[in-house]
């Protein structure tokens, strides 16, 4: 038994099938490249990862922006509708007031017009108003104003006689 031992022992020392050495550094090489290739993956799932989580994060914030968007649109255009509505009105009180001012003017106009018919109709008013204005400068002694009360009366007689005439 003891030499059977020891034969043993030499046969779990020795494989039992030879691999040539080029075969043993093909297997150990396809090993190697088993390995890289698992670690490859790690590293590109990771990216992936990676990848997936930053477009998430992307999506979320360009979904929170397209939010902040569309209300600030929605409050940009309800104030559009304020000021359109203020113009709107604006442009009505601009319509009225053009209105009254035409009218005013065509009403200023008869007026002007009025009384320069009644300029005409009415003589004397030159030789009034320097009497008049005499009379008030010489108040307390209308000596002074004598020639002018004499163009006055001489004015009005011949007034009243073209308009008898």
């Amino acid at each position: 038994m003891g030499q059977a031992s020891s034969t043993e022992a030499a046969t779990i020392d020795e494989p039992a099938v030879k691999i040539s050495p080029a075969l043993g550094e093909k297997i150990a090489l396809d090993y190697q490249n088993e390995e890289l290739n698992k670690a490859w993956q790690g590293v590109q799932v990771s990216i992936l990862n990676r990848r997936n989580q930053r477009e998430q994060a992307m999506s979320a914030a360009l979904t929170q922006q397209k939010m902040a968007n569309e209300e600030q649109r929605q409050i940009m255009a309800a104030r559009h509708r304020r000021l359109d509505e203020r113009i709107e009105a604006l442009n009505g009180d601009f319509a009225n007031r053009m209105a009254e001012i035409e009218h005013g003017t065509s009403m200023l106009k008869e007026d002007l017009d009025e009384i320069q018919n009644k300029k005409q109709t009415l003589p004397c008013l030159g030789p009034r108003a320097h009497w008049l204005d005499c009379h008030k400068k010489y108040a307390l002694d209308s000596r002074p104003c004598d020639a002018y009360l004499a163009t006055l009366e001489k004015c009005v007689t011949e007034a009243i006689v073209k308009i008898v005439s």
